[in-house]
């Protein structure tokens, strides 16, 4: 017998440590590909589901509850970083948990739930395992790996996020991806990338893509 019969996909349900209720993720009745999907719960036992993150404008993932079951820990996007957000069960505030500046994925817990292990990254810094201790009170990232650290020979592309209002007043955020020492005299030519549409996204990370079509402007010309 379904416990959830919303329009729409919903999936990865997870157990409360309680086994009295479970957390999944749903696009809330949308059933377009291009659709966010949402943090909710739903008793074990049936009735309503309740969803937690709808005011998080940006796609969840991997949600969980924290070991006590007081708590739905969950990962997603913010603008152009990644990282691990905390709402209470019962719905609630959103909190971040992670650094603000940076990507954060591929997280695991400990069986008390106070340690998390994640892939932290960068523009500066390419992705190496480090460890949050005491992770639902903001604490300080504890790098671990050092596997990437021939990198720091290489020079890396300068990465300066910018925003700009649209004909309809709403903020775009993009990223403008530099050489690693412009010349504040010189110009550089100006490469455009546009992706597909609003479901897609760039992100403040250590790699940079490649390929683009030229622009009639440089950057760092008088308009």
């Amino acid at each position: 017998m379904p416990l959830v019969t919303t329009r729409g996909p919903d999936r990865s349900p997870r157990f409360s440590p309680d086994g009295s209720s479970i957390v999944f993720l749903t696009q809330d009745g949308g059933d377009e590909w291009y659709v966010n999907q949402y943090v909710a719960t739903v008793s074990a036992a049936g009735g309503a589901p309740r969803v937690l993150s709808r005011a998080f404008d940006e796609e969840a993932d991997n949600a969980r509850f924290s070991a006590d079951g007081r708590s739905v820990i969950f990962e997603g996007e913010l603008r152009l970083a990644h990282g691990v957000f905390s709402v209470p069960a019962p719905g609630g505030e959103i909190r971040r948990l992670t650094p603000l500046d940076g990507i954060d994925r591929q997280v695991t817990w400990s069986r008390d739930g106070h340690v998390m292990a994640l892939v932290h990254e960068s523009p500066e810094q390419a992705p190496e395992v480090a460890l949050l201790e005491n992770a639902l009170k903001r604490a300080q990232l504890r790098p671990l790996s050092r596997l990437n650290g021939w990198t720091r020979e290489h020079d890396t592309a300068s990465k300066e996020p910018f925003r700009w209002k649209a004909p309809d007043g709403m903020e775009i955020e993009g990223l403008l991806v530099g050489p690693p020492a412009p010349s504040p005299r010189t110009g550089a030519p100006l490469l455009v990338i546009v992706h597909g549409g609003p479901a897609g996204y760039f992100s403040d990370n250590f790699s940079v893509r490649r390929g683009g079509c030229s622009s009639s402007r440089r950057a760092g010309s008088p308009s």
